[in-house]
């Protein structure tokens, strides 16, 4: 995987944090606000939810968790509205980073093109064909940054990496991540190139001996 060719690498996210704390902010905006919002960042939380304990969180930033409990109420406000928290797991919350609502992430947001948001869509009708009801109110937005990394590897071939997110969709070892979101088929994508690329030579001799291919289940991202 080429560094240069992701889009959540190491100095992105950089430049994004410098770039976040040397904009301006809104007048109720709190050194703790600040910090819990850099080590979302850290965690590329653009893409994604974390689940991090707002124990674990006062922990970590020296803080009291009534104070962090606090902070990222403010934070999902309709005033601020940079995070989002769309469910609770335990003691856990779940919490990701609304980019399109923060100045300082222009970088990231230049580099989304609209295939990234068109294969998006497809893959979200996808979804809902094999099933899956429900999505939360982030997530078609959350999916953007990795549908771009996912075409960014495919080398700008918008209709090959929909063959491969079907074929991920289709596949046993892969079916159960990418049928929760795009940031989970990403995660395994050396796994899924060499289950297609397999999954096309077999299919190719087959071609040339004038055999049968095995059928591995595809699932059509149109």
């Amino acid at each position: 995987m080429n560094e240069d060719s992701t889009l959540l690498n190491n100095s992105t996210t950089l430049a994004t944090i410098r770039n976040f704390l040397a904009s301006e902010k809104p007048a109720s905006i709190t050194p703790l606000d600040i910090l819990q919002m850099v080590h979302f960042m850290t965690c590329k939380a653009e893409d994604h939810d974390t689940y991090y304990s707002q124990q674990t969180l006062a922990r970590m930033l020296n803080a009291d968790t009534r104070s962090v409990a606090r902070s990222q109420q403010r934070l999902a406000s309709s005033e601020i509205d940079w995070i989002a928290r769309p469910q609770r797991r335990g003691r856990t919350n779940a919490v990701s980073i609304k980019y399109q609502n923060i100045p300082a992430e222009e970088i990231l947001r230049l580099k989304i093109t609209p295939e990234a948001q068109q294969i998006t869509l497809r893959y979200q009708t996808a979804l809902r064909k094999c099933g899956r009801k429900k999505f939360p109110a982030q997530w078609l937005r959350q999916q953007f940054p990795s549908a771009q990394r996912i075409i960014n590897d495919c080398g700008g071939d918008v209709e090959l990496a929909a063959r491969m997110i079907g074929h991920a969709m289709g596949h046993p070892r892969h079916r159960k991540k990418a049928m929760l979101g795009l940031y989970h088929v990403y995660g395994r994508w050396r796994k899924i190139e060499e289950s297609f690329d397999a999954s096309q030579q077999e299919r190719q001799q087959a071609e040339l001996t004038g055999q049968t291919a095995p059928q591995t289940a595809q699932t059509e991202v149109a």
